[in-house]
């Protein structure tokens, strides 16, 4: 093994995150984590200390003193508990020696190693635990949390401090740790192989990782020494090299990282200016890879360089040297574009064309995968989420760079820390995930959940272990009514896909692809050859609603794809649509969610004129939060049941702003999600795929369907 720096020395983390984000779950999980090992270990969350120091909650005060003051006092009580840690060079107990982790409020607001002891800082590390929920801001609905700006609404308080805070955390941090939704699990195998691998001071190489490059940016080598132990950690990974690029690095950045990594686990990325042709070939000879653009290399000032480069290689291949292609040209399609590369790619001589372009429906996806597919030892492509479509998600392609890398399909796979130089790079706890998903099992395809947007959906983590049993992955995968309409599944079929969770917007297509008003749950029947579905919604209303009084009146607003499932379970209810207020007959109800013509008879009943809920069932979703799709201001239930359990959902926002108790769609969620597995347990016990079956590459079939249809 090599050299670990203060191995024997424990280590001092220091976490910080926004509001919500799990670091006192986090903790719960070091705990658990370290005990399975045997292993000592000290936590303790600020906010926690700071109640039992003052003896009242912390809103309480925050509230009393105000926040100036506040940050003051957790400022104090940090460097107070850090003055009480025994110097790590003179403890003989090795309960003194343990490693120590620190969850710090989301409003600390001074570089929490200001605090630490001189004996503990070259041991000191500030670690950002993330979630891709962060920017979508989060609403408390517990009073524990205290209100920053009572006068704003929730979610504009929170997102008023996100800006601010993110950047102090992008400042501080050493490493990164980004969390999946619905991760609040005591076990979670991913995070705890990142916990031995990169932060704990016993350090264990992750086990059943993918090979994948890990592109270095320049906030982890800040500090040299955090910098020099962040390196050294990673070259333990198997299978992971390191890009070096020089428009996120500095010369001297590259120069020091280039210094301590073997030559074979470095590629050289030139971004900002071409290299000289002496120093391709020596890091090519020197076992390195070197990746060449095309947008450098089409460029007028380089067409001297690539005329006496191709002189000089007359025809031969240079092992190690890649080409890449990351923009279109405008009107290009995706096989225009591959053909470009694959012919610089052919005039540099290179061993490998990489093409990283903006893709943009499951059509070019598939013309992408056909690209690389007649050529999977060579070609690596890589596709990027559109800017255009970055508001439901800027990382669209993450399930299928996953999916290649899982399948060694493509010399190239690319894993993220924190934002990575693309947000559609799977993230390490997604590539962890994916090589464990295989360990001892053999590769049976995989199970998904489809939506769009999909960042919120809980249903990769909670149906993660019983597919793992299984040997599949649970991945997320955005996909939109349009997607399904034109080949979509087929594609995903093509790739493995046996199991899937639909969730919005999809569960009426899914239905009608089944024989179903409604469907959330598919599965691929093999003797058929086809998808069957089951709807297991009203299970989750079941057990979501069973707390309702008996004489409740109750008020549903909106409904969408679960409208079917809430008027069988709702029968006595009265439904209202979103977009027109107007009372809904249950005929017209479950024919359309917002239909225009709601009331069957005719006559209309604006929701204002009714008599007052003492429920409302939210089923709105998002949309509800637009000031024209709300309740009559007339309304003051007592109770607002969600069917969503998204923290940023409209019905937290409307539960706290009429004053009523809020039930989160959580319930339902976990009651719907255990009836899915025994539905899909049935379907997996049923089948038996030959491993030819599902080692068999991407034929055309999606590619001609999207063609019929008359999609290029």
């Amino acid at each position: 093994m090599l050299h670990m720096p203060y191995t024997h020395l424990p280590r001092l983390h220091l976490i910080v995150g926004h509001r919500g984000v799990g670091k006192t779950a986090f903790l719960q999980r070091v705990r658990a984590a370290y005990a399975r090992r045997s292993l000592p270990v000290t936590t303790w969350d600020l906010d926690a200390e700071l109640s039992r120091h003052h003896g009242v909650a912390v809103a309480t005060l925050f509230h009393q003193q105000g926040e100036p003051r506040f940050r003051a006092q957790e400022h104090a009580l940090l460097r107070a508990r850090l003055a009480e840690l025994r110097d790590p060079a003179q403890a003989s107990d090795p309960h003194d020696l343990c490693d120590v982790y620190v969850a710090l409020g989301a409003g600390y607001d001074e570089d929490p190693r200001v605090a630490v002891p001189p004996a503990w800082l070259p041991l000191a590390r500030v670690l950002w635990l993330r979630r891709l929920t962060d920017p979508q801001g989060r609403i408390f609905v517990d009073s524990a949390r205290p209100r920053l700006d009572p006068d704003l609404p929730p979610l504009a308080e929170f997102q008023r401090r996100f800006v601010e805070r993110q950047s102090r955390y992008q400042a501080w941090h050493d490493t990164v740790w980004i969390m999946p939704e619905g991760a609040e699990s005591d076990e979670n195998p991913a995070e705890d192989q990142f916990l031995f691998a990169a932060l704990a001071s016993q350090h264990h190489s992750p086990k059943g990782m993918l090979p994948a490059v890990l592109t270095l940016l320049p906030d982890p080598l800040a500090r040299s020494e955090a910098a020099h132990e962040f390196l050294m950690r990673r070259l333990t990974w198997p299978g992971l090299r390191f890009e070096l690029r020089d428009d996120l690095l500095s010369d001297a950045q590259r120069a020091w990282a280039q210094h301590l990594l073997p030559p074979e686990r470095v590629i050289q990325s030139a971004r900002r200016a071409l290299p000289s042709h002496k120093d391709v070939q020596a890091a090519c000879r020197q076992k390195s890879a070197v990746d060449l653009p095309c947008e450098l290399l089409q460029s007028p000032p380089a067409e001297a360089w690539l005329r006496e480069w191709t002189a000089r290689m007359d025809g031969a291949m240079l092992p190690g040297l890649i080409a890449s292609l990351h923009d279109r040209d405008i009107g290009e399609s995706v096989p225009q574009a591959a053909a470009r590369l694959q012919s610089l790619a052919l005039q540099l001589g290179a061993q490998h064309a990489k093409l990283a372009i903006e893709v943009h429906d499951f059509a070019e996806l598939a013309w992408g995968l056909a690209w690389a597919d007649a050529d999977p030892l060579r070609r690596a492509f890589l596709p990027r989420t559109p800017a255009a479509q970055h508001a439901s998600g800027p990382e669209r392609f993450r399930w299928f760079r996953a999916l290649q890398a899982r399948a060694k399909r493509s010399p190239l796979s690319f894993v993220r820390e924190g934002d990575g130089s693309s947000a559609d790079q799977p993230t390490l706890c997604e590539h962890l995930q994916l090589g464990m998903a295989d360990m001892g099992q053999p590769s049976r395809g995989f199970a998904a959940v489809l939506g769009d947007p999909l960042q919120h959906s809980r249903s990769p983590s909670e149906h993660r272990a019983f597919f793992s049993r299984q040997g599949l992955p649970m991945l997320a995968i955005p996909c939109s009514e349009a997607d399904l309409a034109h080949g979509g599944l087929a594609l995903l079929r093509q790739l493995g896909l046996r199991c899937a969770a639909v969730t919005a917007p999809l569960k009426r297509a899914a239905g009608a692809l089944t024989g179903l008003e409604s469907c959330n749950t598919l599965w691929w029947q093999d003797d058929t050859a086809s998808w069957q579905g089951e709807n297991t919604d009203p299970v989750g209303l079941r057990a979501l609603l069973a707390s309702l009084p008996a004489d409740a009146q109750v008020a549903v607003w909106g409904g969408g794809g679960v409208l079917p499932s809430l008027h069988e379970t709702l029968p006595q209810a009265q439904f209202f649509s979103l977009r027109t207020a107007a009372l809904r007959r249950p005929s017209s109800g479950a024919r359309d969610a917002n239909n225009a013509n709601d009331a069957s008879d005719g006559a209309t009943q604006n929701a204002a004129a009714l008599a007052q809920p003492s429920v409302v069932v939210w089923a709105a979703g998002h949309r509800g939060r637009d000031a024209a799709l709300q309740p009559p201001a007339s309304w003051r239930p007592q109770c607002v049941y969600d069917l969503d359990y998204r923290e940023d959902s409209a019905a937290r926002d409307y539960a706290l702003r009429v004053g009523a108790r809020y039930v989160s769609g959580l319930v339902m969620f976990t009651a719907q999600a255990a009836a899915q597995r025994a539905v899909w347990q049935r379907s997996l016990a049923q089948a038996t795929p030959s491993p030819a079956q599902e080692a068999k590459p991407v034929q055309s079939q999606a590619i001609r369907s999207t063609r019929e249809r008359g999609v290029t």
